[in-house]
């Protein structure tokens, strides 16, 4: 099964995005412990077979079961933060004056990505940074 990490392949700016080279990195770790990593376009992904897909940003785990489809059998992999691609986040501004206040109140669509994972039918998994559950409603009442 091979591993694909999702996302940055492109140049912004004449210049790789900033996570462009932790997912460099990852591939060349995964690799060098023996196992098939690639970071490339999913457009050169056969999704006819199952694989291992870690995502992060553009395409997430969400876009990349509406999009593409992948194999019934593949595993996607979820990095969590807190925010993402999405309406929600896009449209978010920032108050550093009551910055910890704002996100008391805001919707956590990264949680609730784990709920539609819950219920795509894929095997998968999440992992990103430890988190304060008691301090914001949404993240404590997240069963998964």
């Amino acid at each position: 099964m091979n591993i694909y990490i999702t996302g940055y392949t492109k140049k912004f700016l004449k210049k790789p995005h900033t996570n462009y080279w932790p997912w460099q990195y990852l591939v060349k770790t995964i690799n060098e412990i023996g196992y098939n990593a690639y970071h490339i376009e999913l457009s050169k992904v056969d999704f006819s077979k199952p694989h291992t897909f870690i995502c992060w940003n553009s395409p997430d785990s969400i876009q990349l079961i509406e999009q593409y489809n992948p194999h019934k059998d593949s595993i996607i992999i979820q990095k969590l933060t807190h925010l993402d691609i999405g309406p929600e986040s896009k449209a978010w501004k920032a108050n550093h004056d009551n910055f910890f206040e704002k996100l008391k109140t805001w919707s956590w669509p990264q949680y609730k990505k784990l709920e539609l994972l819950d219920k795509s039918g894929y095997q998968f998994y999440a992992f990103g940074a430890t988190t304060d559950i008691n301090s914001f409603e949404e993240k404590k009442s997240t069963e998964v």
